[in-house]
């Protein structure tokens, strides 16, 4: 949501790129069965970006091999707090589970791999409540050098990856 801040031009050239690149990567959700998935307020975003956002979620729909989902105009604190409104408007115990079945992205479960472009070691207001035990990968690379194959390479890394969810490695 904050970078609706950036110059206009600056936001057209990424919806450009946006656009090319979920054209580019559609073979590859269709090749290894990915189903895409997008989350975030599509409002403001032009009818050409929703139709090509949308598009792509209803070809790939029957997919279930791996969900990707691309946040664009979330905010993971306006999540939360709409969660958390909700549930005192329908007089809910706020608790950990409830909070986390209001959010956004209840349908989809946690976060694994989450991959941050552009060299900078944050995450910027993003899926703060379903990252608690993702992967998170800091790229050098800035999103719109980012390339399907930079994906894919990134989704084998994740592959062999083993998980421990706060407990200790097999190995030890």
């Amino acid at each position: 949501t904050e970078n609706w801040k950036r110059p206009k031009r600056e936001i057209d050239t990424l919806m450009l790129l946006l656009r090319t690149y979920l054209k580019q990567a559609e073979s590859m959700f269709h090749e290894n069965r990915v189903r895409f998935e997008f989350i975030g307020d599509v409002e403001p975003l032009s009818d050409a970006m929703k139709d090509a956002l949308q598009g792509l979620r209803l070809r790939t729909a029957r997919h279930s091999k791996t969900t990707l989902i691309l946040a664009i105009n979330y905010s993971g604190q306006q999540d939360i707090a709409q969660a958390a409104k909700r549930l005192q408007l329908a007089s809910e115990t706020i608790t950990c589970d409830s909070i986390e079945q209001s959010l956004q992205t209840s349908a989809y479960g946690p976060v694994d791999l989450l991959l941050r472009t552009g060299g900078e070691n944050r995450i910027s207001n993003f899926f703060l409540w379903q990252s608690a035990y993702a992967e998170i990968h800091f790229l050098e690379k800035y999103w719109p050098d980012f390339k399907p194959d930079d994906l894919e390479d990134e989704v084998r890394r994740f592959a062999v990856s083993e998980r421990r969810f706060g407990g200790l490695s097999k190995t030890s």
